[in-house]
């Protein structure tokens, strides 16, 4: 595993986008998800070495960090100077290459500060969900992905969008043994216990910040405490190692923050997804008005912290390879433990 090639896909996540021209042709569509951290943006899923990468492009644009193709083979450019060769664009028809992720619903009764996605528009509300589950199905079938996840906004009441992954969940199963796993936000124990049933095998249930304060400028509506709740009663339902939870950084917090909260969720039997904030056009106002100024985060802090992620998650016998569906397998949009480094 090449360090370098490592730390220059901490370098691409810190810039956040990538230039190619209006001339340049892929390979496939640019993929637009509406969950995410780049929710809202077009982008292409490059993989080099042993990293792959999930980045927005923006077209006709100079950036610091530029793609150009040179008898037939993609290159990435730094300041204009040869960066990384023989890149490979990966097809990413579900929002992760491999894996299908089905949105449920893009509209949310709560607005933290840093999702892009309530504020997307137009907004579309629910999906045509008897389309989409044909399509991954059709999928499945064909090979094109190894795995499905299910996550959702939250509309009116988070109990109906728990029924509503019930419900997606045992038609999948129905139809294949592909491995699911589910993104909800869960308010009850019994409502963890639902989606276990249903055949769901992995859950993230996400705290974003380990902050108190912090989560509670960013994330006004929820409760901290019962987050920690949903975690611990989700390690006990689904098992170690088959529960996850994003921590956000890049917020204010200091290293202390995001690695005592690594540690904690490690005790509980629950591997963090340690994940960069990304601050585009949607979010940028709320992140404003919620925390002030927001930091700069570089490639050195990204990779210092999966490093001691990755001896943390090494004490408490737990891996993020373990896992068979969404953000750790896909390994696109965060520096990963045991996968990256």
């Amino acid at each position: 595993m090449d360090a370098s090639d490592c730390f220059k896909k901490a370098e691409l996540i810190a810039e956040g986008t990538l230039s190619i021209s209006s001339e340049l042709r892929l390979p496939h569509f640019l993929s637009c998800s509406s969950s995410g951290p780049d929710a809202g943006s077009y982008s292409i899923v490059a993989s080099f070495g042993d990293q792959r990468l999930k980045i927005p492009v923006s077209r006709g644009s100079k950036g610091r960090f530029s793609m150009i193709q040179e008898k037939g083979q993609y290159r990435i450019l730094k300041d204009g100077k040869p960066y990384i060769d023989d890149v490979e664009i990966l097809p990413c028809s579900f929002h992760a290459p491999e894996q299908a992720f089905i949105d449920l619903n893009e509209e949310c009764i709560f607005d933290c500060a840093f999702c892009a996605a309530p504020r997307l528009k137009p907004k579309k509300g629910r999906v045509n969900i008897e389309n989409v589950l044909s399509r991954v199905v059709e999928a499945a079938r064909s090979g094109q992905i190894k795995a499905v996840a299910v996550t959702s906004a939250v509309g009116k009441r988070p109990s109906d969008t728990i029924d509503e992954m019930v419900s997606v969940i045992r038609e999948l199963r129905k139809k294949t043994s592909l491995p699911i796993g589910v993104e909800p936000y869960v308010e009850t124990r019994d409502q963890i216990e639902q989606l276990h049933e249903a055949g769901a095998e992995e859950i993230k249930i996400n705290i974003h910040s380990w902050n108190r304060e912090i989560f509670s400028r960013v994330c006004p509506q929820w409760d901290y405490d019962n987050i920690l709740k949903m975690i611990g009663s989700a390690c006990e339902i689904f098992g170690k190692g088959r529960v996850t939870s994003n921590i956000i950084y890049g917020l204010g917090e200091d290293d202390e923050d995001v690695l005592q909260g690594v540690e904690n969720l490690a005790a509980m039997g629950c591997v963090a997804t340690l994940r960069k904030l990304r601050v585009n056009d949607y979010n940028e106002d709320a992140l404003n008005k919620a925390i002030g100024s927001v930091p700069k985060t570089g490639a050195e802090r990204m990779l210092n912290l999966a490093k001691e992620h990755k001896e943390i998650l090494k004490k408490h016998d737990l891996n993020p390879s373990s896992f068979k569906t969404m953000c750790h397998p896909c390994g696109c949009c965060d520096i990963v433990p045991f996968r990256d480094l």
